[in-house]
């Protein structure tokens, strides 16, 4: 992670996607944007809510673009922008426009204001990407966004032994508190609700995810019963390692 802080007065032009919108007034939004080189920021985009006004095509979710912002204060203000990618056939699909809608607010609760973070900028655009595009299942595409943006982030699970003994064999289940695999010999105080049962097959994917090329993180195929596990333990470790739940991931168990 590096500052990609704006200084007052600053004009910038840099490529991002917009992660959040809150409307102000009748025309205009409050974007939270993802930037290369910049993390995210917050931008003033005026009139973006007329139909005839210039910013609206750069101002929804989903929207990747490349923006011009001048810093103005403890906001930006977008002067510009020339759509790159809108992600349009989410829109046709209600579950993997529900499973997006989860990305970004994950994305946005794993960078902080300021902070470049451009490697899950790029992890958050393949994934999109891969939902628009590929047919795979949105739990799979799911659970290994969480793993993969959990480990970019700092909390990268221990899959290699034991977290409690060190023990490298026998690895049965998973510690969303301790942050890693249990052997059967060992107890933990974590709720039971945050410990889930995995195996050799859902272990195995986990250490691809964690580790493998970008280009080739959802390369990779398992079992029905292990992607289960998977889809667990990602979504559990995420929830305890963020320490909060997320109103999109609520809505998105709701239709599936």
């Amino acid at each position: 992670m590096t500052t990609g802080e704006m200084a007052d007065g600053m004009e910038l032009m840099a490529r991002g996607i917009v992660i959040k919108e809150t409307a102000v007034g009748e025309n205009d939004k409050i974007l939270t944007l993802f930037l290369e080189g910049y993390g995210k920021v917050q931008a003033w985009a005026r009139g973006s809510r007329k139909v005839s006004g210039k910013l609206l095509a750069v101002s929804s979710l989903f929207t990747y673009a490349k923006y011009s912002i001048v810093k103005r204060k403890d906001t930006g203000i977008i002067t510009g922008g020339e759509v790159i990618e809108t992600f349009f056939d989410l829109r046709t699909d209600i579950v993997k426009l529900a499973l997006g809608n989860y990305l970004l607010e994950l994305a946005g609760a794993s960078v902080e204001e300021n902070a470049a973070e451009d490697e899950i900028l790029r992890l958050l655009l393949n994934t999109l990407h891969v939902l628009t595009k590929r047919d795979l299942p949105p739990k799979f595409v799911k659970a290994v966004f969480e793993l993969r943006i959990l480990s970019l982030s700092g909390y990268l699970p221990e899959l290699h032994s034991c977290v409690s003994c060190g023990r490298e064999s026998g690895l049965t289940r998973f510690d969303c508190v301790a942050g890693g695999l249990l052997c059967g010999s060992c107890e933990s105080d974590a709720p039971a609700e945050t410990i889930y049962p995995v195996s050799a097959g859902s272990v195995d994917a986990m250490r691809y995810i964690v580790s493998c090329r970008p280009e080739k993180l959802f390369s990779f195929t398992l079992s029905p019963a292990s992607l289960d596990q998977l889809a667990e333990v990602a979504e559990g470790f995420a929830r305890v390692m963020l320490e909060r739940r997320f109103k999109t991931l609520g809505f998105y168990h709701s239709i599936v």
